[in-house]
């Protein structure tokens, strides 16, 4: 007789499955990736805003946290001109200013500004990125 037995076949299926199984759980945790690296863009883009606005003002925004109370000041002062959107709901990370630190498509996103004397001569912003962990981006004191 030629031809596989019923045992044969039952068993490359299973090999084709756990095959596509693990390819796809790869796929998955590389989008993960791919919008945590887009959400430390975001990140990176509102730390060179924020020294600007440094500059300007010989402060930083003195909003403890409050991640959207920052990022709305930034951008009603024309220091964001398009607004930065998350990866994961492409909408803008904030709406209003009301929102404080916000939690988003998986991830949180955080400021914190260190007061002195009623300036803040520094600040923390933090990523805590989809699938946990964290990214911090500190200004020097």
């Amino acid at each position: 007789m030629k031809g596989f037995t019923l045992v044969e076949l039952l068993m490359v299926v299973g090999v084709i499955g756990l095959l596509m199984v693990a390819s796809i759980f790869s796929v998955i945790r590389g989008y993960t990736m791919a919008r945590n690296k887009a959400r430390e863009e975001v990140m990176s883009s509102l730390k060179a805003v924020l020294e600007i606005y440094y500059l300007h003002n010989q402060t930083y925004p003195n909003l403890p946290n409050n991640f959207c109370g920052m990022y709305m000041l930034l951008k009603s002062g024309n220091y964001l001109v398009e607004s930065l959107n998350d990866p994961t709901t492409h909408t803008d990370v904030c709406t209003n200013a009301g929102e404080g630190n916000k939690f988003l498509g998986g991830a949180m996103y955080h400021y914190e500004a260190t007061p002195s004397s009623g300036i803040s001569s520094s600040y923390l912003l933090k990523l805590g990125r989809e699938g946990g962990g964290a990214s911090n981006f500190y200004k020097p004191d």
